[in-house]
């Protein structure tokens, strides 16, 4: 049997796959196997992994259909697994050389269930260190950052506890199942040094649509709820802390999405999601911060208020991207007092909108004038 199973879930990946598949391969530990699960790809990726498993006998292939996931591909995979240990990768990324030896040294050396180690993310070519295990790190470090490929894994610990994934999340579920391994009480260890290379596209204007839909915000909702229950019943952090955090996260996603249909639902079941796990007594400052209201206030917006008040005040507080920014901006094709007189008329604009409006109306107006006598 082999030291280490490598978990390869691999979707139309084939720009990056070659990358990726040569630097398992490549690994200074031969005493591994490579599952791969062809997640019903569209592209040429399940060719080229069939090309490797030719060539070498530690690479498994299996063809799923129909796509069922990242996380159902990597149960599927973990039911063929045969080593001591279980990796994660992702089919864009690659793994440094000695990186699974390392590892599997360190989690013999320990007896560790898990082992956590620092990575390096490839950014436009530029390679960036990220330390994440170092001094004052309690067993947190295991989830904290939510990313399955930077850790090592003992299959039997993971067996006797029935740790699967999530099958229908297909977002954030490695997250939970991250918290799930914590809330089981692993032994755990940490090395400081790089075992994965994370590779990462910036500027791009696409960057908030990438896995932004009204089912991804779903899924998030569903992981994140059960994930702030575990991880503030370990008492590592506060459920208002998580929760504040969990929506800031859904609601930067919420931007990208296209469709306004979807937009629509998914900003009713992220005020849901403030309602039920957001205590407007600890995270009201937060809220005011970023949205310029409480969060009882934001539950209570309608769609077509939040677009028109708040929607680009709260976008320039969520968005890391001056480029991203511009292209999601919030049109402002009317002065204030046309939409406000619009959405007064249609029965849009609560009353506790209208002192806001006025205020905005006469600030609009002073400005205007003042334009006209320069």
């Amino acid at each position: 049997m082999p030291l280490v199973s490598v978990i390869l879930p691999v979707y139309n990946g084939e720009k990056y796959l070659p990358d990726c598949l040569d630097s398992l391969a490549g690994q200074t530990l031969t005493d591994i196997e490579i599952i791969a699960v062809d997640n019903a790809s569209t592209d040429n990726s399940a060719e080229i992994l069939m090309k490797y498993a030719e060539r070498d006998p530690r690479f498994l292939v299996i063809r799923q259909t129909p796509n069922v996931g990242p996380g159902g591909a990597r149960n599927i995979a973990m039911k063929y697994a045969s080593g001591d240990y279980l990796a994660f990768c992702d089919c864009d990324d690659t793994v440094p050389k000695d990186a699974y030896r390392i590892l599997s040294e360190k989690a013999q050396e320990e007896n560790a269930d898990v082992v956590v180690a620092d990575y390096e993310e490839n950014i436009d070519g530029k390679v960036v260190y990220h330390r994440i295990c170092g001094p004052g790190k309690n067993a947190f470090v295991v989830c904290e950052m939510g990313a399955l490929w930077n850790k090592l894994y003992r299959r039997g610990f993971l067996e006797q506890n029935l740790l699967q994934f999530r099958q229908e999340l297909h977002y954030d579920e490695d997250l939970l199942f991250l918290a799930m391994i914590l809330e089981c009480l692993p032994q755990y260890a940490m090395l400081g040094k790089p075992v994965y290379l994370y590779r990462r596209v910036a500027n791009k204007k696409d960057s908030l649509s990438k896995l932004t839909s009204l089912a991804s915000i779903k899924s998030n909702i569903v992981a994140r709820t059960e994930y702030i229950r575990i991880i503030s019943a370990l008492g590592y952090q506060s459920a208002s802390e998580l929760s504040f955090y969990s929506f800031r996260f859904m609601f930067r996603k919420w931007y990208g999405i296209v469709d306004e249909k979807e937009r629509k639902e998914a900003l009713r079941l992220i005020q849901n999601f403030v309602e039920q796990e957001c205590s407007w007594e600890k995270t009201c400052g937060r809220f005011k911060a970023l949205l310029g209201m409480r969060p009882d206030e934001f539950s209570a917006v309608t769609y077509e208020e939040f677009i028109y008040l708040h929607h680009r005040y709260c976008f320039y507080r969520v968005s890391d991207s001056e480029e991203n920014r511009f292209h999601y901006r919030a049109p402002q094709s009317a002065p204030p007092e046309v939409q406000t007189e619009h959405l007064f008329k249609s029965g849009k604009l609560g009353f506790r909108y209208i002192w806001k409006y006025f205020c905005n109306w006469c600030t609009y107006k002073i400005k205007k004038s003042g334009d006209a006598g320069r």
